[in-house]
């Protein structure tokens, strides 16, 4: 959680890093950063060697 924050916090105002029960990370960015909160966990993702899930758009 830590490292992510501060990776996210990095990007000014990119988005907001919020910890859910159970572990889960939520990130809201506002619409207009989108593209680029998507490259940022993307290649996050395959930095770390971790797994992409489909948004939970409920």
């Amino acid at each position: 959680m830590a490292f992510l924050k501060g990776v996210v916090e990095a990007h000014d105002g990119l988005a907001q890093v919020f910890a859910e029960s159970g572990g889960d990370l939520t990130l809201a960015s506002p619409a207009d950063r989108e593209a680029e909160l998507d490259e940022l966990v993307r290649d996050l993702a395959l930095e770390l060697s971790g797994i992409l899930a489909a948004p939970n758009d409920s």
